[in-house]
């Protein structure tokens, strides 16, 4: 609503004033307003020096959410993102499942929840996180991470690596289509040819990134260290 939207630009005049009127509609202790209140916090959070004093404040807010309303889905998201923030990923994960039991499988709750799994190298419970999305169409995060998975099995198998090859050519015929790729979408695309061995292709994925953002230096030593490797 108004109040996201005021976050979201950082306007914090506009979160007082959407939050006043949510307030006047619901009451102070509704538990939307502590759960604005919550994401509030929780976003400052991220760039302030105080950062653990507001995590804990925010959770109060959550407490009191779970007090009024236990089946709401939304607050155990937050607490999963206080979890990552504070570096407890059984926190994390036990939260994103209970947000996924709740509500509903919506993409980016699956994704991060995948993407836990899949750096603990529970592979296993990364395949279980994704099905969890059933037959909705994949964003390009979890497909990224679909050929991630695909790879390191094979590897793991000594097999080759078809799974994750097809995997990534789609990804890359979906980019050369899309006029909001970006940097990283490139950088990604790149790592994944060098993993499955296609160096000249990797080489123009790099040019491709270097071309979105000509004045990051990090990107254009990418670019010069696969040159080098590949003499």
């Amino acid at each position: 609503g108004l109040f996201e939207l005021s976050m979201s630009t950082r306007d914090d005049p506009g979160m007082d004033q959407a939050l006043k009127e949510i307030e006047k509609l619901v009451g102070k202790e509704h538990e939307v307003v502590h759960y604005c209140k919550a994401m509030r916090l929780v976003t400052d959070a991220a760039t302030s020096e105080n950062g653990e004093t507001q995590l804990a404040e925010a959770r109060e807010h959550l407490k009191a959410i779970a007090e009024k309303r236990p089946g709401w889905h939304h607050p155990a998201r937050l607490e999963a993102r206080i979890c990552q923030m504070l570096d407890d990923r059984d926190g994390a994960i036990a939260n994103l499942e209970k947000a996924l039991n709740l509500g509903p499988a919506d993409a980016q709750t699956v994704e991060t929840l995948a993407r836990l799994h899949f750096n603990r190298a529970d592979f296993a419970q990364t395949h279980k996180a994704i099905a969890r999305l059933g037959e909705a169409r994949m964003p390009k995060g979890l497909r990224q991470l679909e050929a991630e998975l695909a790879l390191v099995e094979a590897r793991e198998k000594s097999a080759p690596p078809k799974q994750a090859a097809d995997v990534t050519a789609a990804l890359i015929k979906d980019l050369e289509e899309d006029s909001q790729a970006t940097t990283q979408d490139y950088l990604w695309q790149a790592w994944m040819l060098r993993e499955l061995r296609q160096a000249d292709q990797a080489e123009g994925a790099l040019r491709k990134a270097t071309e979105k953002n000509p004045n990051d230096p990090n990107v254009s030593l990418t670019l010069v260290q696969h040159l080098a490797e590949q003499k």
